[in-house]
């Protein structure tokens, strides 16, 4: 996400409610970024199990302790054009 918006999805699966850690998930974005931007990547549950993030169906994944599971960066799109 930039500024709230959704840049991209990628899809991992699981097969329950297991802790899986993904570090190098390839995401399409929508549109081709070409400077560096601070993002936000948030974990979404696939909560109709269609493989597809629905925006307004699909709940994120929380913590044990009441917060998303989230990631912020910065990165510099330019070098992966």
């Amino acid at each position: 996400m930039i500024n709230g918006s959704i840049l991209g999805v990628g899809i991992q699966n699981s097969s329950g409610n297991e802790e899986i850690n993904q570090d190098g998930l390839k995401i399409k974005l929508d549109k081709e970024l070409n400077s560096e931007y601070n993002i936000r990547v948030v974990a979404f549950r696939d909560s109709n199990q269609n493989y597809k993030f629905d925006q307004n169906k699909d709940l994120p994944c929380i913590k044990e302790n009441g917060e998303l599971v989230q990631a912020d960066m910065k990165v510099d799109f330019s070098k992966y054009n």
